[in-house]
C-alpha cells in the first residue's frame, strides 16, 4: 500500500490559489477543511491575485447576438470567453486561443437555455456595462441591472435607485478600496423645465447615487462639482474603474436655452468625468483639442491603464481612413493639475470597424468589416481572426477585458490589497 506524505495547509492554499474556478467548485467536496479555506474572502482574495497574475495570457468576454438552428427563428444572445495566451519561441512569440460559451443564468423576463439567452424581440438586448474582479455587470432592456460571477454561478439582481424614474442614467462598477466592498456608481439626468415660458429652457441638475454590494443598498451623493455657473457635466458611458476612481465620457451643455432649436444647435464639447472613491467627489479632465476639432471627426473614445498612466484612445474616420490618437497623462485628478502627451498617432489597416478591448498599448481587439472579431496590432497592421462572429456586422457585439475569480456575491467582504 502506498502512503501518502501529508501536506502542508499553507502548501495546499498555494496550490488551490492557482487552480481555476470551476476545479476549486468541485474540490470544495474533497473535504471539509478546503471547503472552508475555498469559502474564506481571504482564500478568495488570494486566488484572484495569483490565477490571474501571468502577463502572457488574457482573456476577453465577448457579448454577440445569434440564431440558434432550432423551431424559433428569435435572435439570442451568447457570452463567451476568449482566451488568449503568449509563447516565446526563441525570438518568435505565437498567440494561441481558446473560445469556450459561457452558462447563462435566467435572466429577469429573459429565457435562458444553456449559454444562450432568448430576446422576446429584435430591439430587446443584454447590454454589458463593465467588469470586475470577475463579476459581469449587465443591464436589461427593461432597466434592471446584474451581477453575474459565472465562474461560480452567481447572480445577484440590483435594487432601483432613487434614479429609477429619470430620463436616462449612466452606470459603473468597481472595488471600493475605502470600504472593501463593490460598489455601483449611477449618475441620473431627469430632463428640463420652461417654467410655463417658452423662452426659457432650463436643464434639471444631475443626481447621483451610489450602491455598496455588502449592505445591499443605494445612498444619494453630491454632484456640486458636475456643473458650473453655466454649464452641466453629463456622463454618457462608462469606460473604466481603476484604483478608486471610475472614468466616465461624457460633454459639457448649457444650463438654460431660449428654446428647442437653440438647444440642438448648441456643440457640446467632449469631456472625461471622474468620480473618486476617496473623496467621493467628481472631477472633470478636459481631452486633447484634437478630440473636440470638428475635422478630426473622433467617434470611438476609450480610456486604458498603460503601465502607470492613463492612456486616452481615440478612433476617428476623416475621408475613409480610420486613424487612431493615443495619448498619456500621470494626473488626471483635476483639471489644472495634468496634461496630456501624444503617445502614438498611426493610421490603423482598413479593414476593421470599431474597436472593442485593449490587450496591449499596441494589441487591440476589434470587429473586422465582415463582423468577425479580430485581434489588431496597431503597429504592424497584422490581423489575427478568431471564430466569433455576430448577425448584424458587429454593431452588437461587446468585448471586455476579464478574469475568473471566486468572488462571491452575497456580501461577505474581501480583503483585496
Amino acid at each position: 500500500m502506498v502512503e501518502f506524505c501529508k501536506i502542508s495547509e499553507e502548501i495546499v492554499m498555494q496550490i488551490l490559489s492557482r487552480t481555476p474556478p470551476k476545479s476549486l467548485m468541485r474540490f470544495k467536496c474533497i473535504q471539509k477543511s478546503w471547503n472552508s479555506m475555498i469559502n474564506d474572502p481571504q482564500f478568495a482574495a488570494k486566488h484572484l491575485h495569483f490565477y490571474n497574475n501571468p502577463s502572457s495570457s488574457t482573456a476577453f468576454l465577448v457579448k454577440r447576438p445569434v440564431i440558434l438552428r432550432s423551431e424559433t427563428s428569435n435572435e439570442n444572445v451568447v457570452l463567451s470567453y476568449l482566451r488568449l495566451e503568449t509563447y516565446t519561441n526563441g525570438d518568435d512569440e505565437d498567440l494561441h486561443f481558446v473560445v469556450e460559451d459561457i452558462i447563462c443564468p435566467p435572466f429577469k423576463g429573459l429565457k435562458a437555455r444553456g449559454q444562450f439567452i432568448e430576446l422576446p424581440r429584435r430591439d430587446d438586448s443584454v447590454y454589458i456595462i463593465s467588469h470586475c474582479d470577475g463579476i459581469i455587470f449587465l443591464t436589461l432592456y427593461t432597466g434592471d441591472l446584474f451581477l453575474y460571477n459565472p465562474a461560480i454561478k452567481e447572480f445577484k439582481i440590483i435594487l432601483a435607485s432613487c434614479c429609477h424614474d429619470c430620463c436616462w442614467s449612466t452606470v459603473g462598477f468597481g472595488y471600493d478600496l475605502k470600504c472593501k466592498d463593490y460598489i455601483i456608481l449611477e449618475i441620473a439626468c431627469y430632463g428640463e423645465t420652461n417654467y410655463n415660458d417658452p423662452q426659457r429652457l432650463v436643464v434639471d441638475p444631475p443626481i447621483a447615487a451610489v450602491y455598496t454590494l455588502g449592505i445591499d443598498s443605494w445612498r444619494e451623493i453630491k454632484t456640486d462639482h458636475l456643473q458650473t455657473e453655466d454649464t452641466y457635466f453629463w456622463p454618457t458611458a462608462f469606460d473604466l474603474y481603476s484604483k478608486g476612481i471610475f472614468y466616465l465620457f461624457g460633454y459639457e451643455e448649457k444650463k438654460e436655452f431660449l428654446d428647442d432649436m437653440e438647444r440642438c444647435e448648441e456643440t457640446n464639447k467632449q469631456v472625461m468625468i471622474l468620480y473618486d472613491t476617496r473623496d467621493e467627489l467628481f472631477h472633470i479632465a478636459m481631452l486633447p483639442d484634437s478630440f473636440n476639432e470638428p475635422a478630426c471627426g473622433v467617434h470611438d473614445i476609450h480610456v486604458a491603464l498603460l503601465n502607470k498612466s492613463i492612456a486616452l484612445y481615440g478612433f476617428s474616420i476623416f475621408e475613409s481612413i480610420h486613424s487612431i490618437q493615443i495619448w498619456v497623462t500621470d494626473d488626471i485628478r483635476g483639471a489644472q493639475e495634468y496634461s496630456w502627451t501624444k503617445y502614438l498617432s498611426l493610421n490603423p489597416v482598413d479593414n476593421v470597424r470599431r474597436s472593442l478591448a485593449f490587450w496591449k498599448i499596441d494589441e487591440v481587439l476589434m470587429i473586422a468589416k465582415d463582423g468577425r472579431v479580430v485581434l489588431c496590432n496597431l503597429l504592424t497592421g497584422k490581423l489575427k481572426y478568431f471564430p466569433i462572429h455576430g448577425l448584424h456586422l458587429g454593431d452588437d457585439i461587446q468585448g471586455i477585458v476579464c478574469v475568473d475569480s471566486i468572488v462571491p456575491l452575497n456580501g461577505r467582504e474581501l480583503s483585496r490589497h
